[in-house]
């Protein structure tokens, strides 16, 4: 039997499993689930953090755009990553322009920082 043929494909897949489980059994995912054994397989009842609940509770209440918004931003933080969005050509060009230069070093200095943050009252 030859590594990495179709005989190795379970075991492959086995050990991607494993490094998914283990990835998740770090994460502050795990802190938040309960494990139990159902039919000799193990099995999660993911329980949602009352601050949680209650942040979601407070989300229903605002309009659908919102929600979409704060459920985007959940899935990020919990490392579910949706497809990139496409940038406008004047959006990849200014992206363009700041990467140009903080490659030369051109960085805001801290007064034109701290006027930026006063303009928007932070």
């Amino acid at each position: 039997m030859t590594n990495g043929g179709a005989a190795g494909a379970p075991q492959a897949r086995r050990e991607r499993s494993t490094v998914r489980f283990a990835r998740f059994m770090l994460s502050d995912r795990a802190r938040a689930a309960k494990r139990f054994s159902l039919f000799g397989m193990s099995c999660y009842d993911n329980v949602m953090s009352t601050q949680l609940e209650e942040a979601v509770a407070v989300v229903r209440r605002l309009p659908p755009q919102q929600q979409d918004e704060i459920a985007a931003a959940i899935r990020a933080l919990a490392g579910e990553h949706e497809a990139p969005v496409a940038l406008t050509a004047d959006e990849d060009a200014a992206l363009a322009r700041s990467e140009a230069e903080a490659d030369r070093g051109m960085f805001a200095s801290d007064a034109q920082v701290r006027a930026a943050w006063a303009k928007h009252g932070l």
